[in-house]
């Protein structure tokens, strides 16, 4: 009988745990498991719409030159979450990159740092073409270059997680690192010399998440905090203990 209710009582406690663990996860690192998500899902529907459709969506929300003269917003929040190639690559690499620099900087901080990588890096790159077509050093159609994919805020996340990540944190940066340079080559720094638009906007990257480890101090560990919000505010286990038998206690009043 004990043991029937020790195991209906775990039973219930995986039960209740299943749902709480994953909103646990959620809470510890928001940042981290919304874009992975939004990037996951987007590029699930854009593979269901085929290449033709996935094409049409990658041109609206290109941060050309075009693009951003004519709708800004969309495009520099679009473009973060449509990859034409290695779909899968590009998520393991979020899970690298922002799970470990959510931790160090905390989801507000980081939050406010993968939106100044995205926006500043192609604002710059793309400010870069604009000059070089106003001044003919590349052609007008350079003006409709396709510029879409996370990888200025991969490469950000990256950075953060090098240089402030716990050490599991830095190990997964690295990792990510060696998987980015043969995904990127020669479009992460290479071309530097030539202003071309990826390799400038990486390095504004870079630059973004050195910036934010360098300000402010190291985010105390959020997942700690949700862990033990969560303790104080779950209602206790109660545990029912089996009533004694009639035998027993006879034999206590008998022992009396």
């Amino acid at each position: 009988m004990r043991r029937a209710l020790g195991e209906a009582a775990t039973r219930r406690r995986l039960v209740r745990a299943g749902p709480r663990s994953v909103a646990f996860a959620i809470r510890a690192r928001p940042v981290a498991f919304g874009f992975t998500a939004a990037f996951g899902v987007t590029s699930g529907v854009l593979g269901l719409v085929g290449p033709a459709g996935r094409d049409r969506v990658a041109g609206w929300v290109s941060t050309s030159v075009d693009n951003l003269g004519r709708q800004p917003i969309g495009a520099l929040v679009g473009s973060a979450f449509v990859a034409v190639e290695d779909q899968m690559a590009w998520l393991a690499l979020c899970v690298l990159g922002l799970f470990a620099a959510d931790r160090a900087l905390g989801w507000r901080r980081l939050l406010a740092a993968i939106v100044t990588a995205q926006v500043v890096g192609s604002l710059v790159s793309e400010g870069v073409v604009w000059w070089q077509v106003a001044h003919g050093v590349l052609p007008a159609s350079a003006r409709t270059t396709l510029d879409v994919g996370p990888s200025y805020i991969v490469v950000a996340g990256l950075t953060v997680g090098l240089l402030r990540g716990s050490w599991p944190g830095r190990l997964g940066a690295a990792l990510g690192c060696w998987l980015l340079y043969p995904l990127l080559y020669p479009h992460l720094f290479g071309g530097l010399s030539r202003l071309q638009v990826a390799a400038v906007g990486h390095v504004v990257s870079v630059a973004v998440g050195a910036l934010f480890t360098a300000v402010g101090p190291r985010s105390p560990d959020r997942a700690a905090a949700v862990r033990e919000t969560t303790a104080r505010t779950s209602p206790a286990v109660e545990t029912t203990r089996p009533a004694p038998s009639s035998d027993a206690g006879r034999a206590e009043e008998s022992g009396g």
